[in-house]
């Protein structure tokens, strides 16, 4: 499991160790680091190369529609969780769109 974040990797990185989930991600790519940001596919092709998967095999959980449009760009099935009311994510090309992720773990 991976993150591809616009976000700099070190405020990622400092968000989860104050979650207690520093250790809850093989690997974490900032927008930052490749050469081009959300909405280019950029950050979630260098993820999966980084877990050594193939895009299609791959969930993307975005709450923005650059991120989805990035995730959908690099091959990804993606689940719409908005963080705000007012967008929508099923316009942005989001496979799946549910109101949280409580939704979805017990799927997983």
């Amino acid at each position: 499991v991976a993150i591809a974040s616009n976000t700099d990797s070190g405020l990622v990185r400092g968000v989860l160790v104050g979650l207690g989930l520093d250790d809850a991600f093989t690997d974490i790519l900032s927008g930052t680091a490749v050469p081009r940001p959300k909405p280019a596919p950029d950050v979630y092709e260098a993820a999966c190369r980084s877990l050594g998967v193939v895009p299609a095999e791959v969930i993307g959980f975005e709450d923005s529609p650059p991120g989805i449009r990035a995730a959908k760009a690099a091959g990804l099935w993606c689940v719409g969780v908005p963080d705000r009311d007012g967008v929508d994510l099923g316009a942005a090309g989001a496979d799946l769109v549910v109101a949280s992720l409580e939704e979805i773990l017990p799927l997983v």
